[in-house]
């Protein structure tokens, strides 16, 4: 009998859980300006993945992340993920679900951004605080996931593989720039 009722109990979890986006792979990185009126830097990051990440976000009622951080200091806390993942100049979400649907080439681009700058700030729970950075004058090996949770607030979230910008592209990205400026 509990051998039946743990069976039960496996299956009903193992159904839950959706399958993750686990093949995430950095592609690319290209510096850009925030806005006309905006001198600040942003790094717009383009990366792969075979699965519809509408469409996951969409049928597992997710919100479509991303969490970046330092490779060698993955606990430390830094505000540097903009929140929103693209896919040809469209913010993907729940509503987006339609766009990917004529995306037959696999795998499938996207792009986030990230900043190369951030202060110091309190966390939003008054734990540990966001640390400053400056990529821009300390390059460092920059890994990202794509992360989120249920919009219901109920069941499992979700993370995908590490990918990792290395930081000779990161100088790379930057030696440029000081070229064409």
């Amino acid at each position: 009998m509990s051998v039946g009722l743990a069976l039960f109990g496996a299956f009903l979890v193992g159904g839950c859980i959706a399958r993750v986006p686990d093949d995430v792979s950095f592609v690319s990185l290209e510096l850009v300006k925030k806005g006309e009126a905006d001198d600040a830097d942003l790094l717009k990051v383009e990366f792969t993945s075979s699965m519809d990440l509408a469409r996951f976000a969409t049928e597992n009622s997710y919100v479509l992340g991303v969490n970046a951080y330092f490779c060698d200091r993955p606990d430390e806390l830094v505000l540097m993920a903009h929140p929103f993942i693209y896919w040809r100049g469209w913010r993907l979400g729940l509503e987006r679900t339609a766009l990917l649907q004529g995306a037959q080439d696999l795998p499938i681009t996207y792009h986030v951004f990230l900043d190369l700058e951030g202060r110091q700030m309190k966390s939003y729970d008054q734990g540990n605080p966001y640390r400053a950075f400056d990529l821009a004058n300390n390059p460092q090996d920059v890994c990202f996931q794509l992360a989120g949770g249920s919009v219901t607030g109920f069941g499992f979230g979700y993370r995908s593989n590490k990918a990792v910008i290395p930081k000779a592209t990161i100088e790379a990205a930057l030696r440029d720039l000081q070229v064409r400026s």
